[in-house]
């Protein structure tokens, strides 16, 4: 099936509306993880008339390529901003138990570094400008350490509440 992308176009608009306003900084490693870092900027998009597109993309996505009918759109899309030296080291989403699928699109590509993991299978995904990619959320995955430039890029967290998905015990 034929999954729609984010064009450069969209990806600038993104970048250029969201990448101006002042962001939430993330700076902190987990505790007893070794080698946990996390480094980021975030901002939030809200879901409104000028955004609706970019909600619609997403849930078409996820409902094409894991076969879900979304049943209510996501309030909130996050944009991160990667600067150099910046990671997310490898971590799962673990924080809420109603949460279910991740859906993501690089924005960017012309970056040193910055690679988006995921484990078990170990793949990266996200790699062109513009590429979506989902996965579930209890599944291993980092953004290594940028070396040059700056990464962008915006991470949907659907929950159980968002889909026709039938909750499953973690």
């Amino acid at each position: 099936t034929f999954m729609e992308n984010f064009s450069i176009e969209e990806c600038e608009k993104i970048i250029n509306t969201y990448s101006s306003l002042e962001g939430k900084r993330a700076n902190s490693s987990r505790l007893g993880v070794k080698d946990s870092t996390i480094n980021y900027t975030s901002r939030v998009i809200e879901n409104n008339s000028s955004t609706k597109w970019i909600f619609d993309k997403f849930d078409n996505y996820l409902e094409l390529q894991e076969n879900l009918k979304i049943t209510r759109q996501l309030d909130v899309i996050n944009f991160f901003h990667y600067h150099e030296g910046d990671q997310f080291s490898k971590h799962k989403d673990i924080y809420y138990t109603d949460q279910s699928f991740n859906v993501g699109v690089n924005l960017t590509d012309d970056y040193k570094g910055g690679e988006f993991k995921l484990y078990n299978p170990d793949i990266s995904v996200g790699e062109k400008r513009g590429e979506m990619y989902s996965f579930y959320h209890t599944r291993e995955h980092e953004i290594t350490k940028i070396e040059k430039g700056d990464r962008y890029s915006l991470i949907g967290f659907y929950y159980y509440s968002n889909t026709d998905q039938k909750r499953q015990l973690i």
